[in-house]
């Protein structure tokens, strides 16, 4: 800022006295009720100075808000102006005087911050989890390396015909997934019929059951039929787990919004509602 000299202070004709010189002022900083400027001033005649803050509002009149006393030519100091208005524009200017002569700076305008409240995001709301339908639990499938070890089983075979029935023997057939056959597993002996496609099945003979084989690596039944001697090979096998998505709990926790529309935390007052300080201009 420029300075001028009061002439209606301390201005005695035939005064010698220097009136401070190299006077400069500046804004230091602000805060929703005070402003704070730097002022430094020099005295040729040594003489210490008087420093004066004076603010106003664009349509009041000046008023003394901060003065140091006896501060030595030269010193920088630091004025404070309190209780002003929060988001008000105040015009102010700092006077300097060696009690003879008084310099005026420049008049300047500022406007204090107007003070914000937060809202504290992220904002979340749970409702029922999506990929397990509340149910906390669902069914995967697992691909398990096998037991590498022979499974206890034997061999059975296996016939198909698009016949339900054998025609000699009368051995039931179920369907085979996802074609016209039926397929029946029995011991390897023959029935009298010698059926179609050979129906291994005598009704005269006792039927052995035979357990599907468990596999020892993962305690499932292997869907594998082979031969005592083969160990179980690689194969999958459906269990029911935790959902991964809400921990079995049923419910997930999403993403939602403020009354601001928000989803993360932000700063809000009557002039907006997408500010990122306590404070703004």
């Amino acid at each position: 800022m420029q300075a001028y000299i009061n002439e209606n202070v301390g201005n005695i004709a035939g005064d010698n006295n220097s009136a401070p010189s190299d006077f400069s002022v500046t804004l230091s900083s602000k805060e929703t009720n005070s402003i704070t400027v730097i002022a430094k001033a020099t005295d040729l005649d040594g003489e210490d100075l008087t420093y004066t803050l004076y603010t106003k509002t664009e349509d009041g009149t000046y008023e003394a808000k901060n003065t140091l006393d006896a501060t030595a030519s030269g010193t920088e100091v630091t004025l404070t102006a309190t209780g002003l208005d929060q988001y008000t524009t105040y015009n102010y200017y700092v006077a300097v005087s060696d009690g003879k002569k008084t310099i005026n700076s420049e008049e300047e305008s500022v406007r204090t911050y107007c003070p914000t409240t937060i809202c504290t995001g992220p904002f979340t709301t749970t409702t029922t989890c999506s990929n397990c339908s509340g149910e906390g639990k669902v069914t995967v499938s697992v691909r398990c390396p096998g037991s590498g070890v022979p499974g206890e089983y034997t061999f059975l075979k296996h016939h198909r015909s698009t016949t339900a029935k054998c025609p000699t023997c009368g051995a039931t057939r179920e369907k085979w997934p996802g074609t016209s056959y039926y397929t029946y597993y029995t011991l390897a002996v023959r029935c009298s019929s010698y059926w179609t496609s050979n129906c291994h099945y005598d009704s005269t003979q006792t039927m052995t059951t035979y357990d599907t084989p468990l596999c020892d690596n993962c305690s499932k039944n292997s869907p594998y039929y082979g031969t005592t001697s083969a160990a179980v090979p690689t194969h999958n096998y459906t269990t029911t787990q935790d959902c991964s998505r809400c921990d079995g709990d049923g419910e997930q926790v999403i993403s939602a919004t403020c009354s601001h529309g928000k989803s993360d935390t932000h700063y809000y007052c009557e002039h907006g509602d997408d500010y990122t300080a306590e404070v703004h201009d």
